[in-house]
C-alpha cells in the first residue's frame, strides 16, 4: 500500500562545515523518526548523472534539493531512502522504478539537532563515477564505496533490504551481474 510523503521543509536542515570532508548536512532541529529530511528530484531531473545528483530511475538524476547535495554517506545510516511518484497531485511512495519521480530521505530514527544527515550510497547508485574509501567509522564500514554492482555477495544481500526500485530492477534485470542479490531478491 502506498503512503503519501511530503516535502521535507527546508527549515529542518542547515549546511555546515567538517574537517577534511568540507560541508555536510546537518539538522537544524531534532528530528524524529519518520521526518522527511531532504530530497532529489521532482522539481528537477536530469538525463546524466553528475557527481552531486542521484538516481532516481533509468536515464534519470534527480538533482539535489535543499542542501542535499552535502548528505554524507554512512554505512550505518541516519535516513532511509524512499522512491515516491507523483498520484493524483500528491506524493505517495512506489517501488515501480518507471514512475519515480523524486527520493526522499526519511529520518530511520531520531535524529538530534546538528547531527550530521547521512544515506547509504550504495542502496541507490549501482557504479558508482566517483567511488571512494568511507570515513564513517562505523562497525559495520564497508571500507570502500563504489555502488551497489561492487559490494561482496553477503553486503548485496544486506542492501537489498533497503535498496531503491531502480537498484532491484537493475538486479531483476541483470542477475549475472550481482548472483548474491538476484538469488537473496527471488527467495
Amino acid at each position: 500500500m502506498a503512503v503519501v510523503v511530503a516535502f521535507p521543509e527546508k527549515a529542518f536542515t542547515r549546511v555546515s562545515s567538517r574537517d577534511k570532508v568540507g560541508s555536510t548536512l546537518v539538522a537544524a532541529r531534532p528530528l524524529p523518526k519518520g521526518t522527511s529530511v531532504t530530497a532529489y528530484g521532482s522539481e528537477e531531473i536530469v538525463p546524466e548523472p553528475t557527481m552531486h545528483t542521484l538516481a532516481i530511475r533509468a536515464g534519470a538524476h534527480g538533482v539535489p534539493r535543499d542542501g542535499a547535495e552535502f548528505v554524507s554517506h554512512s554505512c550505518s545510516p541516519n535516513t532511509d531512502l524512499v522512491a515516491v511518484a507523483l498520484k493524483d497531485g500528491k506524493l505517495e511512495t512506489t517501488t515501480d522504478a518507471a514512475v519515480v519521480h523524486a527520493v526522499v530521505l526519511v529520518a530511520n530514527r531520531d535524529i538530534a539537532e546538528g547531527e550530521e544527515i547521512s544515506f547509504d550510497y550504495e542502496l541507490n547508485e549501482w557504479d558508482m563515477a566517483t567511488p571512494f574509501t568511507c570515513q564513517c567509522g562505523n562497525s559495520n564500514c564497508r571500507g570502500y564505496i563504489s555502488g551497489f554492482k561492487n559490494a561482496t555477495a553477503a553486503n548485496q544481500e544486506e542492501l537489498l533490504k533497503k535498496a531503491t526500485p531502480l537498484i532491484l530492477s537493475t538486479v531483476a534485470a541483470a542477475p549475472a551481474a550481482a548472483p548474491a542479490a538476484a538469488a537473496a531478491a527471488t527467495a
